[in-house]
């Protein structure tokens, strides 16, 4: 049955590309490959507050790996191109939540506006994946925190813009700020490999999600419940959400009591925003029936969202508020500490702000941005 599914779904990808009606700067395709165009289309002015935004959707792996389209918008500055195209900045946006509704094809981007904008006007176009699960053609929910899927997602798209619009350079760099500061470290670690033909040049997280996994194999039945543990349960939820999507060597429900498989379920049908409503004040207690940390699921974990911390090829700008509670502070410096370990090159710069206030990192950000797409500038 499996291999119907994935011969039925590769049949559809290759129909979708061949028979999408000719749209501006559109290229048919003949075949799934990851980063292959399914259609572009620009948008008219003013779409989401912006001047020149584009919809691309494109091919990427799906969690289990079968080929899905997946989508996400292209944004270019006013004029006319620099000789050899604008550079590409990737945008990876922070959690939106599980379904289409949250995407930001759906939402215009609204949210991303003063970054989107601040990139555009340092020069780069901006290219924002939705991430697999949050387009409108997906078949499964948002594995939120998987690794993989961010990565190839941030990548293919990347791949994809570039062959669709000729006004975009082959460099390029990601940027990202919480899940997309998640997202923007794993695709640094795959970009030069899995798009050799694009000149990657390096990876900037804001606040960047990392060694939750740690967290979660803390977490059991015996923790009481609290605002502490009741504000942690829609992050937990939506991370069990993905895990079960990925199709694991672990029985993810084995894990949860009645009321916990209800809180995900719930979970995986919400924007972030209803996150709190979804989970209807359940602590860790009423979600787990056993103990994350059993070997199986720690494992299991670790490979579904690990951030990497070595194997990077080019230059990586970290940065982190020290009042930060939503992604504590200790996990970045846990993250530091093994990439140092690893022999990994970095920048950590810190802030005295929290998780919403990273913003003020954008800055240096951008300097670190203008530094690798531009070294000749230094």
């Amino acid at each position: 049955m499996r291999g119907t599914a994935v011969a039925i779904v590769y049949a559809a990808l290759c129909a979708a590309a061949l028979l999408t009606p000719a749209v501006a700067q559109a290229q048919a395709v003949d075949s799934p490959a990851p980063g292959a165009v399914v259609d572009y289309v620009r948008q008219e002015p003013g779409w989401g507050g912006y001047t020149d935004a584009a919809l691309l959707r494109y091919v990427t792996s799906g969690p289990t790996g079968v080929p899905e389209v997946a989508s996400g918008v292209v944004f270019t500055p006013n004029g006319i191109a620099p000789e050899g195209g604008w550079p590409v900045v990737a945008w990876d946006h922070g959690t939106a939540g599980l379904t289409p509704d949250c995407s930001l094809t759906t939402n215009r981007a609204v949210n991303e506006k003063t970054i989107v904008e601040s990139v555009i006007d340092h020069g780069y176009a901006v290219v924002a994946p939705d991430y697999v699960g949050l387009s409108a053609d997906s078949t499964t929910t948002h594995p939120y925190l998987n690794s993989a899927t961010e990565a190839t997602a941030t990548t293919d798209i990347v791949k994809a813009a570039v062959a669709a619009d000729p006004t975009l350079s082959s460099t390029w760099a990601v940027l990202g700020a919480s899940q997309g500061g998640h997202a923007a470290l794993n695709t640094g670690r795959i970009a030069s490999a899995q798009a050799p033909r694009l000149d990657f040049r390096g990876t900037a997280a804001l606040a960047p999600a990392s060694n939750i996994e740690s967290l979660f194999t803390a977490a059991g039945p015996w923790i009481p419940t609290s605002e502490i543990s009741t504000s942690f349960a829609p992050l937990l939820a939506a991370t069990l959400s993905g895990l079960r999507t990925t199709g694991p060597d672990v029985d993810v429900d084995s894990y949860l009591t009645p009321r916990g498989r209800e809180v995900v379920d719930s979970v995986a049908t919400a924007c972030v925003n209803d996150w709190g409503t979804a989970t209807g004040g359940a602590g860790i207690a009423d979600i787990l029936d056993r103990p994350l940390s059993d070997p199986a699921m720690a494992e299991a974990l670790r490979h579904y969202m690990a951030v990497p911390a070595s194997d990077f090829d080019r230059p990586i700008f970290i940065a982190h508020g020290t009042r930060d509670t939503t992604v504590p502070y200790p996990l970045t410096l846990t993250l530091a500490a093994q990439m140092s370990t690893a022999g990994t090159r970095y920048e950590l710069k810190t802030y005295d702000t929290d998780h919403e206030g990273i913003v003020a990192a954008l800055a240096d950000a951008l300097a670190f941005l203008d530094t690798v797409m531009n070294p000749t500038a230094r």
